[in-house]
């Protein structure tokens, strides 16, 4: 997959999460890149709806993940949110078992991935957002 760009009003961010979806249909490991209040969580919410999550989506900053079931997918049962911004590197990630949920085939939408490289898998889709003003965003995916 080639690096695909654009910009978007946040008032879009459920077609966004539909184009991204279907922008790479095969990594269910998507990286969430960008700083703070670019927006990550939000579009993570609007792909959690895509997916098929019906109950609220929240940041899991201080419970460095969560575990939503899905309604309808036949590929997989549950969306594992994890957020790494706390960490203080892979030796952490690995003692708080995060690559059991990262390799459980299940979807696993990952903020702040540049906290612990080392147990990503080999392949994954990163999506980085920059913030362009209050209400605009740049979306960049790319597979890893």
């Amino acid at each position: 997959m080639q690096s695909f760009k654009r910009s978007f009003k946040l008032r879009e961010i459920d077609s966004i999460a539909a184009w991204m979806l279907q922008s790479n249909p095969t990594s269910h490991i998507i990286c969430f890149e960008g700083e703070l209040g670019a927006g990550k969580t939000t579009l993570i919410k609007a792909v959690c709806r895509k997916l098929g999550v019906k109950e609220n989506v929240s940041s899991p900053t201080y419970s460095l993940l969560n575990v939503y079931n899905t309604e309808g997918s036949k590929n997989f049962q549950e969306v594992i949110h994890i957020d790494l911004y706390r960490l203080s590197g892979e030796e952490e990630a690995m003692r708080a078992g995060i690559e059991e949920y990262i390799f459980s085939g299940n979807y696993c939408l990952i903020e702040w991935p540049q906290k612990a490289p080392g147990i990503l898998p080999e392949h994954y889709l990163r999506v980085r957002l920059t913030v362009l003003d209050s209400d605009e965003r740049m979306i960049e995916l790319s597979s890893e």
